[in-house]
């Protein structure tokens, strides 16, 4: 049974033509842009079933997750929300191709719509060589000797994919006007030209090349602040090289890899650190806080002591 996997991401949707309606802090703006990456979703899971694919994972990628409408979405997906870090686990199962869906251009790139790497702010070199997410999540796959066959996004995105992933079919939904909105091309029409580009793509998933990084790999990462790259430099290996930049060496990609998971993970933690201060600092704010840790430590005290979670 053939199987693929969607990352989803969001930026690259067709019909999103504001930078707000991929984030949740801007409601108004979200509930049209989860709305235009459903219908992105659903039109890549019809063109892929149309080709034979008979298992489809999607893994949404976007954010926390639940970017998706689950109430509109093909019944034939199976929907899942790993974090960066886990996306790895569903390679390592029987996998045919990845198909990163939505995607957007590295951090740095001026005509590319919301164009950044991973978090706010964070440039990534591998081997001295400026990258984005098309690559970092591509060379993931072909760690596992798995393809990546197909990339929608705006301009700038696929030309970032042709460069470091050549061969891959590709869907070009928009062009950035600047980082903050694109000018989108006909919804209707580009979701018509996703299902057709996922149906030709797995009738000869066959074809595409797997690609991987030159191994050894070297890995250097810039923060915003230098606080940020002493935070990651406390990661095993990893080296601070100047006041914001934190460079991590290894002899296999994957390890490389789960080096930006981490720090990512340990940079964003730390950005809530000042407004849970702010929050506290105010008898409202700590009235708000006291109430959430009640309800939290409450729930904790009512779970059953059993030694593991089933």
């Amino acid at each position: 049974m053939s199987r693929v996997i969607v990352v989803v991401d969001m930026e690259g949707a067709a019909g999103i033509v504001d930078r707000k309606e991929c984030a949740r802090t801007y409601p108004e703006y979200y509930k049209r842009g989860v709305l235009q990456l459903t219908g992105d979703v659903n039109a890549v899971a019809m063109g892929l079933k149309a080709g034979g694919i008979e298992d489809i994972v999607v893994c949404d990628m976007h954010g926390r997750g639940q970017n998706i409408l689950k109430n509109q979405l093909d019944p034939h997906v199976k929907l899942v929300h790993p974090r960066l870090h886990d996306l790895d686990k569903f390679l390592e199962k029987e996998c045919d191709g990845v198909v990163l869906l939505c995607f957007h251009a590295m951090a740095g790139t001026p005509n590319g719509f919301v164009s950044h790497t991973l978090i706010p702010f964070l440039r990534v070199r591998v081997n001295g060589q400026p990258v984005g997410e098309t690559a970092l999540v591509g060379w993931l796959c072909g760690t596992y000797d798995v393809p990546t066959v197909m990339v929608t996004g705006d301009e700038a995105c696929i030309e970032e994919a042709k460069k470091f992933l050549p061969g891959l079919s590709t869907v070009t939904v928009k062009k950035a006007k600047n980082r903050e909105v694109a000018q989108c091309f006909p919804t209707e029409e580009m979701r018509r030209l996703i299902e057709e580009a996922a149906m030709a793509t797995a009738k000869q998933l066959s074809q595409y090349k797997v690609y991987c990084p030159r191994e050894p790999i070297l890995v250097e990462a810039a923060f915003r602040t230098p606080d940020e790259a002493d935070l990651v430099a406390a990661i095993p290996r990893a080296k601070k090289t100047t006041a914001r930049v934190v460079a991590y060496e290894s002899e296999k990609y994957l390890a490389a890899f789960k080096f930006l998971s981490a720090a990512t993970y340990l940079v964003v933690s730390s950005w809530f650190d000042e407004p849970l201060q702010k929050l506290t600092a105010t008898d409202e704010g700590q009235k708000i806080f006291e109430k959430w840790d009640h309800q939290f430590r409450e729930e904790w005290m009512r779970e059953p002591q059993s030694l593991w979670y089933e």
